[in-house]
């Protein structure tokens, strides 16, 4: 059952992602080195770059993962 969610919850992020390659999310947290942002559907976005929380960016919209997608501000 486990691995049907994955793997469903993957579908359904490419398929966003096919969709949607860039997005206008709000960063709010910070793990690590890496920042948490949210899009206007609520999608969890991955960020590897610095930048501040609190702050709207635009974001290049790169690989989904099941539980979330990883991008690039622009």
């Amino acid at each position: 059952m486990h691995d049907l969610h994955l793997q469903l919850a993957l579908e359904n992020n490419k398929k966003y992602l096919q969709n949607h390659d860039k997005a206008k999310a709000l960063i709010d947290d910070k793990i690590g080195k890496s920042y948490l942002a949210r899009d206007d559907n609520y999608k969890l976005i991955i960020i590897n770059q610095p930048t501040n929380l609190g702050k709207f960016v635009r974001i290049n919209l790169k690989k989904a993962y099941p539980h979330y997608i990883i991008g690039e501000i622009v």
